[in-house]
């Protein structure tokens, strides 16, 4: 090996080391592997999986630095002897073949290996001494370094997923439990609220410990429980929503039945009393059903004070049912007699306006149309009034008017 050969050699070994520096000092700067392995304070405590995983990473690791420092020591007795060639014109190919021995041969002294008991004989060493090529410790530091990467790397990605899905939990259960109490349900909540609280904090010690084994357990056993009691209030607050409206709409609805119920009171007197022969088609609804129903919205209004949407939701149901039931029975009953009064206020109109016409246009009419008229007046001044008599005479005045029935001359 020539004298540009051994610079060379060493050229590429001083490479390999700066790069090794480079990487470990980029592993070392990682948040996640100083939180694992911090410098000052002892390692943070790890379990299951991770342990497993991450323990003997960084203990592999921590033995790459040594095996740097010990591949320093073979470099530099390389160079001395290097040193030794220059100028130098005997001897270069004994310190070849030992700067080849340096580089290529087991030059590395590693620790001793431990001959366990159970298969040691009377005559064995207590430990082995060992040796290696640095090509082969670099091949061995290369291959713990990627598994404390690893390690390093999965427990990064294990709290990067976690750690988001805690919080959003944690935020889903502060409005949960502002929810609870703008809905006035603490206390039906309060225990299932507790309990994942607790187990929440309980997943982050967990996780901290044991990203790797908790991280994807801790989440699909928390998210959906957090979710259904999320859901929960959210139903209960549409539930909120829903009987604040009805509870509006049944006020409105209640003086509705109580302006028909009067109407339809008055219809059943006034029927007889405006129409000859007239009747109402039923009965008013009992006052006193009416009136039950203001004392009975304002019990669903206290349940929905307390909190008791449910109760309150299904009371207003039946209530509005109720409601609109009367509605039913007393507004056919109040139409029917506006619809009598507004048939004898439409007789009235039509007498008034052929007479009108008839006067307008010089029509004269004959005495029986003249007759007819004057007795429908007669009639819709009087109570109660004859309708159907009213109704004969108005068109026979009508027909004399137009001149269709033959009784009067344009």
């Amino acid at each position: 090996m020539s004298v540009e050969a051994v610079d060379l050699r060493l050229a590429e070994w001083d490479e390999r080391l700066a790069r090794i520096d480079e990487s470990l000092l980029a592993l070392e700067a990682e948040p996640t592997y100083q939180m694992l392995a911090p410098r000052s304070l002892p390692r943070a405590p790890l379990e299951g999986e991770t342990a497993r995983v991450v323990g003997p990473a960084l203990d592999a690791l921590g033995e790459v630095f040594e095996q740097r420092g010990r591949l320093t020591e073979v470099l530099d007795r390389a160079r001395a002897v290097r040193a030794g060639m220059d100028g130098a014109f005997w001897g270069n190919d004994e310190r070849e073949r030992e700067i080849a021995a340096l580089l290529d041969g087991p030059s590395v002294a590693l620790p001793p290996r431990v001959t366990p008991l159970s298969r040691r004989t009377l005559l064995d060493p207590a430990a082995e001494e060992v040796r290696a090529a640095p090509a082969q410790v670099l091949a061995a530091m290369a291959g713990a370094f990627e598994r404390a990467r690893d390690a390093v790397v999965a427990v990064q990605r294990a709290w990067e997923t976690v750690d988001p899905a805690l919080r959003r939990m944690e935020r889903q259960l502060e409005d949960a439990r502002a929810s609870a109490a703008s809905l006035g349900v603490e206390a039906v909540v309060a225990g299932e609220l507790g309990a994942i609280e607790g187990e929440l904090g309980a997943a982050r010690v967990r996780v901290a410990r044991d990203p790797l084994g908790t991280s994807g357990e801790v989440v699909g056993r928390l998210s959906p429980r957090v979710g259904a009691l999320a859901a929960e209030l959210g139903a209960t607050a549409a539930q909120r929503g829903r009987v604040e409206q009805g509870l509006v709409r049944a006020r409105e609805l209640l003086a509705e039945v109580r302006v028909v119920r009067g109407r339809a009171a008055a219809a059943v007197v006034a029927f007889p009393e405006e129409v000859e022969g007239g009747r109402a088609p039923g009965m008013a609804t009992d006052e006193g059903l009416v009136e039950g129903l203001a004392p009975w919205l304002g019990k669903m209004g206290e349940a929905a004070a307390r909190g008791r949407w449910a109760a309150a939701e299904v009371g207003l149901q039946k209530w509005t049912e109720a409601a609109r039931a009367y509605v039913a029975n007393d507004g056919p009953i109040a139409a029917a007699f506006e619809a009598v009064l507004g048939r004898r206020e439409e007789l009235a109109g039509r007498l008034s306006a052929r007479r009108a016409q008839a006067a307008a246009r010089g029509v004269v009419v004959g005495a029986d149309a003249e007759a007819a008229a004057r007795e429908a007046e007669g009639l819709l001044a009087r109570r109660p009034a004859r309708l159907a008599r009213v109704t004969e005479l108005v068109e026979r005045y009508e027909r004399a008017v137009t001149g269709r029935g033959g009784g009067g001359r344009g």
